[in-house]
Parts: structure tokens; C-alpha cells; sequence
């Protein structure tokens, strides 16, 4: 990694650490009516059909095809780039932390846009969650320091016994530097397990080629 590279991973790893210890995680949702309990094999397209269908169908093609080529439950992969002969980890790196006292859980995962004079730019996806009596409180965080890729953003809760997906979050934004969605899944059974996966599917500028979707995934427990 040069230089430059390493300037901007440093740069971003500082701004998402100031975001997430200065916003506050507010609680607002959007549940569907009813759940959805996956086929084997089912797709974030499926999901997102299921569960929002008007905003999956305002997506462009290609988004949408890239949504039905994911499988539910699975790491998404990440391309090789031949031309600047790096081949990127199919599990993307994720950290987890947790603070006892604060009963915090923290995320992440990042990838690349790459143009065509073989620059590149790091994109990050941040999933910060907060157990609470009930509920769970959820902030997502996609950052782009330079460039603003368009970017289609999931957040879901299932229930980690059944597999079942309770509550769904979607987002189409134009990433300016940094973009959260925040919210808290409520009505929850305190001491069950869930499962929060956020994924994130980046249009890239002009000139710019992504090497797949950012993913973080992590299990909670209502207090």
C-alpha cells in the first residue's frame, strides 16, 4: 500500500472513530408487517423484495442483479484485480469490539474503487450496535474520503434461532465523505439471540470499477 493509500486509511479510521464516539444512535425503524423466513438459498434481492418491495425495484439494473447474485448468510466475495495484481481476501476483514460497560458491538469492513490510471480509493461500512432492554439500537456508517459513489445500503435483523428476518432498513444515498442510518429494532425478547447483517452496494464515479460489497454482520442479545 502506498503512501497515499496509507494516508487515507488513516484518515478514515480516524473520522469513523470521532463519529461513533460523538452521534448518538436514535431510535427510529421501519419493521415490515410480517417476517420473512428465507428459502435455502435465497438472495438479498429476495429479501429486499419481500420486505421493501418499491425500493428494490428503484434501483438500477445492475444493482439489483447484484442483490439476486447474493446469498442470504454468506460473506459477499471480493474480485481479483489483475491489473494491479492484488487479489482481495472472499472474507472481507471484520473487527469486532465489545464494551462490557457499554454493551457495544462494533463492525467493519472495507474495499476499493479503482480507476483507470490504477488509483484507488478505500471505502468503509461501519456497523455500531447497542444492546438494550427490548431492543437493539443500530448505526451504519459508509465513508469515502474523496470520491462520492452512489451507495445502496441494507441493514436487517433475523432471528438467530430460526433464521426468520423480523425488520428490515434500506438506504440509497450519495456518500459525501461519510453517510449513517441509524435506528433501534424494537419489541424485542430480552436474552433471545439476533443476528444484525449490514451490507452496502457502491455505484462507483465515472472512470471507477468497485471490487464488490461491503459486508458486516454481528449477533446481539436483547437485554
Amino acid at each position: 500500500m502506498n503512501r497515499h493509500l496509507c494516508k487515507t486509511a488513516r484518515k478514515l479510521a480516524i473520522v469513523m472513530a470521532c463519529v461513533l464516539v460523538s452521534l448518538g444512535l436514535s431510535a427510529c425503524s421501519k419493521d415490515a408487517a410480517s417476517g420473512y423466513l428465507p428459502d435455502e438459498g435465497a438472495t438479498w434481492g429476495d429479501l429486499c423484495r419481500e420486505m421493501d418491495k418499491s425500493w428494490f425495484e428503484s434501483q438500477p439494473d445492475e444493482v439489483q442483479a447484484t442483490f439476486d447474485a447474493l446469498t442470504l448468510g454468506e460473506v459477499p466475495p471480493k474480485e481479483v484485480d489483475e491489473e494491479v495484481h492484488t487479489i482481495h481476501a472472499s472474507t472481507p476483514v471484520i473487527e469486532v469490539e465489545q464494551d462490557e460497560q457499554k454493551n457495544t458491538i462494533f463492525a467493519k469492513d472495507h474495499g476499493w474503487l479503482t480507476g483507470e490510471g490504477l488509483e484507488r480509493e478505500m471505502v468503509e461500512l461501519g456497523l455500531l450496535l447497542d444492546e438494550q432492554e427490548g431492543s437493539v439500537d443500530y448505526q451504519v456508517l459508509v465513508a469515502c474520503e474523496e470520491l462520492a459513489p452512489q451507495a445502496a445500503v441494507v441493514v436487517a435483523l433475523s432471528d438467530a434461532e430460526t433464521g426468520e428476518y423480523l425488520a428490515v432498513k434500506m438506504l440509497d444515498t450519495s456518500i459525501e465523505q461519510m453517510e449513517q442510518l441509524d435506528g433501534s429494532f424494537d419489541g424485542l425478547t430480552s436474552g433471545h439471540e439476533y443476528q444484525v447483517q449490514a451490507i452496502s452496494l457502491l455505484t462507483p464515479p465515472d472512470g471507477y470499477t468497485s471490487d464488490g460489497a461491503l459486508y458486516a454482520a454481528e449477533s446481539v442479545t436483547a437485554k
